[in-house]
């Protein structure tokens, strides 16, 4: 009988898939929110990198002396309902509506700021026949604008059409009720201003003179009903942070190399992640959530460089600044000082405004058209003043002392001289964002020639490579209808959104991935 054939040995089993690493570059809203999404994949490690010392990136709530905590970058939330996952119901299922305050616009004291390029003059409240008159005149105009708007979008969307700068259009505007810009007296020259700053450099830190006819506003609209966090937007950012177990702070990256398939060291399809103490991380893909200001900047080195749509998107859209100055008082001096246009049963204003005359429009006046009193969110005596475009840029230049000497004449101008010479403040805190190395300026808005399709192009992913943040923010693509018009940017809930969709992005491109 033959001998028989020894069988072969089975081969060892093979071993079990590595898991997929996947590092995302920045702690603020949309790095959070990719992370936590990402966490929903089996068979993921979420690496997130953060440069700063803590986490938040433009939600940065900081502490005063007393406790208090003051937001001095991103501070409102717009609806409280459970469907907006900025809300603590949205969060832990409870309304828990004592962690938020609603602003009451309605309680909006208005004065008139008046005075020379270097000091504030005593600053009256605005009179109800100026109040009218700047309803009026915001109104008409309004109108007009959305009319001439609506032409240029219609001939836009067929590819055709010029772009012009917001101002220009409304000083083109004529009508039988309005004449023109040009044509107005100087007061009302100044409330038309006013009016159409209080639309551009609250919602999107930037001059109208910057800002496109076209897609200025070409954002889809959120609930009018506005809120704060008493304790800070940072109490929102520590829950998102509560499943991340790898958030590497002082982590600043230098650059992100991805394999083109001739890197030594990398396998097909990955990335390199190198941060500045020389440590690199591999991972199968990257969501990039850095602030269009620091695309901008060309601080971060892509390896091979970003697609030319991309790169031609980052420099086409505008990064506008916004600056805060908060400061807490032993007296609270600015209520029950009641005005003609205070509308409140209580006297007690939630926001100030101050409308500037030509002169105090000068960037040089560094004048403040918005002030927040915080003690009915945090119950302290804290107001906090808003410089918006170039005075944000020029008050960046001076030490605190200066600024605070200089927000304490403007609010004697409203409060009296007492106030400059007994404010007996007790905390001052500063935002300078142009300056954050991390932000380079406060968020996003379009400019001249730009548009929302540039929005579209900074999202769209280039795998392995993906990319979220407040600027990312955009509607969908309609052929003749629609140029990327909607979205939610230079919002938190914008930012927190495409943070979701990036993480989508990633699982999609993973099961793809062999």
């Amino acid at each position: 009988m033959s001998k028989m054939a020894s069988l072969p040995t089975p081969p060892p089993p093979p071993p079990p898939p590595r898991p997929h690493r996947i590092v995302v570059i920045g702690a603020g809203c949309a790095g959070l929110s990719a992370a936590r999404s990402l966490t929903n994949i089996p068979g993921l490690t979420v690496t997130v990198l953060e440069g700063r010392t803590r986490i938040g990136g433009r939600i940065d709530t900081r502490t005063m002396s007393n406790g208090t905590s003051i937001d001095m970058g991103a501070a409102w939330v717009n609806g409280n309902s459970p469907s907006n996952p900025l809300t603590p119901a949205a969060l832990v299922g409870d309304s828990r509506s004592s962690a938020l305050q609603e602003t009451d616009w309605d309680s909006s004291r208005y004065f008139s700021a008046v005075g020379d390029v270097h000091t504030a003059a005593p600053s009256p409240p605005l009179s109800e026949q100026d109040l009218k008159r700047l309803e009026e005149l915001s109104e008409v105009t309004w109108s007009l604008f959305k009319e001439s708007q609506s032409g240029k979008l219609f001939t836009a969307r067929k590819g055709a059409g010029i772009d012009d700068d917001l101002w220009a259009t409304v000083e083109s505007l004529k009508s039988s009720k309005f004449p023109g810009v040009k044509f107005l007296s100087e007061r009302d020259q100044s409330l038309l201003r006013f009016a159409w700053l209080e639309r551009c450099d609250l919602e999107y830190a930037a001059e109208p003179e910057s800002m496109s006819t076209l897609f200025w506003d070409a954002d889809y609209d959120q609930p009018d009903d506005m809120y704060m966090y008493r304790e800070g937007f940072s109490s929102l950012t520590k829950i998102w942070a509560e499943d991340l177990h790898d958030i590497r702070l002082s982590s600043k990256v230098s650059s992100i190399v991805v394999n083109s398939g001739n890197i030594p060291g990398l396998g097909g399809g990955e990335v390199a992640v190198k941060i500045s103490g020389g440590e690199t991380l591999h991972a199968d893909a990257c969501i990039v959530t850095v602030p269009l200001g620091v695309l901008k900047a060309g601080t971060l080195d892509f390896q091979p460089p970003l697609s030319v749509e991309k790169q031609e998107a980052i420099s086409r859209l505008g990064v506008g600044l916004l600056n805060k100055v908060a400061l807490r008082f032993e007296d609270c001096f600015w209520e029950g000082s009641s005005s003609s246009s205070s509308s409140a049963e209580e006297d007690i204003p939630h926001v100030i405004y101050r409308v500037p005359t030509k002169a105090r429009q000068m960037p040089e006046a560094l004048e403040t058209q918005f002030i927040v009193n915080l003690k009915p969110v945090t119950g302290d005596n804290v107001l906090v003043a808003y410089f918006a475009t170039q005075s944000a840029v020029l008050l960046e230049e001076l030490s605190n002392d200066k600024i605070q000497a200089h927000v304490l004449q403007i609010l004697s101008s409203m409060y009296g001289e007492e106030v400059e010479r007994e404010s007996n403040v007790l905390d001052c805190l500063v935002s300078r964002w142009s300056g954050d190395e991390f932000a380079c300026g406060s968020y996003s808005y379009v400019p001249v020639n730009s548009s929302p399709r540039d929005r579209a192009a900074l999202s769209s992913a280039e795998e392995p490579l993906f990319f979220a943040g407040e600027a990312c923010s955009c509607g969908e693509y309609i052929r003749n209808k629609s140029m990327n018009e909607g979205g939610f940017p230079a919002t938190v809930f914008g930012a927190y959104l495409t943070g979701v969709k990036a993480a989508k992005e990633v699982g999609a491109f993973l099961k793809r991935k062999p």
